[in-house]
């Protein structure tokens, strides 16, 4: 569900077919957004976006010609209103439960419980296991997610 702050509908491939840009057979493993696909335009096209238009957008031509893009953590916030974020390897959600539609949606911490959800995904795709949230991880994840809300406020 895309509602959800899980993975279920965030993880889904994006095929390309460019003949002459993009290799047959290629595969990139770098995380994009569809909101991506925007500023991939524009920079294909030569064309800069308007001020303010598409303040999470970020072109991912380098990937597709078989380099690195410089993409931001992705961050969301799921429809039961837990903020989530991916960056790289990790991904953190604010919450228990799945924020959404999900069962359980929400979970209410226990006293020694964790208040929230890290998980290395380079590890544990499917999310079977809550990392032990260290500390460091955590705060470079929030930090990151509140640079983000401060580049859409913009």
């Amino acid at each position: 569900m895309k509602a959800d702050a899980w993975e279920a509908g965030h993880r889904m491939p994006f095929i390309v077919r460019w003949p002459g840009t993009v290799g047959a057979g290629s595969v990139c493993d770098q995380t994009i957004s569809f909101t991506d696909v925007l500023a991939t335009v524009a920079e294909v096209v030569g064309k800069a976006l308007p001020a303010g238009a598409g303040p999470d957008s970020f072109s991912f031509l380098p990937a597709l010609r078989g380099g690195r893009s410089q993409r931001a953590p992705i961050v969301m916030q799921s429809g039961g209103g837990f903020m989530t974020i991916r960056s790289g390897r990790w991904k953190l959600i604010e919450g228990l439960g799945s924020g959404g539609f999900s069962e359980p949606a929400k979970i209410t911490a226990g006293p020694d419980g964790p208040a929230g959800q890290l998980y290395d995904l380079a590890a544990d795709p499917a999310r079977r296991r809550i990392v032990s949230p260290g500390t460091r991880v955590v705060e470079r994840l929030r930090a990151e997610m509140a640079a983000s809300s401060m580049r859409r406020s913009r």
